[in-house]
């Protein structure tokens, strides 16, 4: 039982020391002659052939040694889209997978309606308030310069205000937060029509108590777009609406 013991310590202890050894003839830094073996080689990758260079942009040519290829890593890891290190301080090589670039958010375009019905009370984008939240972009009703009327797209003649947008085709929808205006002392509602290219595609009630409602328009292709707020008819006291553009593309 002691000699397996004394076997079993004396092998530990000369794997350690070879360990130990390889360990310091590895990490000695010194320089050796090679007779290695240049035979024209070629690197294909996914069927196209690489022409590996170095960072000055100088042709390298693979070589073999003692049986085994040795390609250019600088290369041959960029080639698979990683980014190699150097660090001469410890002679150590890193290979990474570069770090995701995130394009800046893009803002979100401004849409201008070429036409407004019902005088100083339809504004388009001037800020307002609504559930606390401002919105800078969109169109807002308000009762405040007097009840105008306007004709709406059913021919009828209503209290409300109209904005109507020349998109030309060039975006695919139309997002927003359709609510009561804070601040707004009048309670009577109305109606939000949407129309695209002179169909109605969209009607959300407005009403005193109407919680924050989000709205999306598919607009793909769309010539005209055509945002009502029919507010009642003509003697009517409503409250001031707005719908406030979150997402326009």
């Amino acid at each position: 039982m002691f000699r397996k013991q004394l076997f079993g310590f004396i092998s530990g202890m000369l794997v350690m020391a070879v360990l130990s050894s390889t360990v310091i003839a590895a990490s000695a830094s010194r320089w050796e002659t090679l007779q290695v073996f240049y035979n024209n080689i070629r690197i294909i990758i996914d069927g196209r052939e690489l022409q590996p260079t170095d960072v000055q942009g100088n042709r390298i040519e693979p070589f073999i040694f003692q049986g085994t290829a040795y390609l250019p890593l600088r290369a041959i890891a960029e080639a698979f889209g990683k980014d190699v290190g150097w660090d001469g301080n410890t002679a150590t090589i890193t290979i990474n997978t570069p770090a995701e670039t995130v394009p800046p958010p893009r803002e979100m375009p401004t849409l201008t309606a070429f036409e407004l019905q019902g005088g100083a009370g339809v504004r388009q984008n001037q800020l307002f308030r609504m559930y606390g939240a401002e919105y800078a972009k969109g169109v807002s009703y308000s009762n405040q310069t007097g009840n105008l009327t306007i004709m709406l797209a059913s021919g009828e003649v209503r209290i409300g205000g109209v904005a109507i947008y020349n998109l030309e085709g060039q975006y695919r929808t139309v997002s927003g937060i359709l609510g009561r205006i804070d601040g707004s002392g009048r309670q009577d509602g109305g109606v939000l029509n949407i129309y695209l290219d002179n169909r109605l595609v969209a009607e959300h009630p407005l009403t005193a108590d109407m919680p924050p409602t989000n709205v999306s328009v598919n607009v793909t292709g769309v010539t005209i777009m055509r945002i009502e707020f029919d507010m009642g008819p003509v003697g009517s006291r409503p409250a001031n609406f707005g719908f406030g553009f979150t997402h326009v593309e």
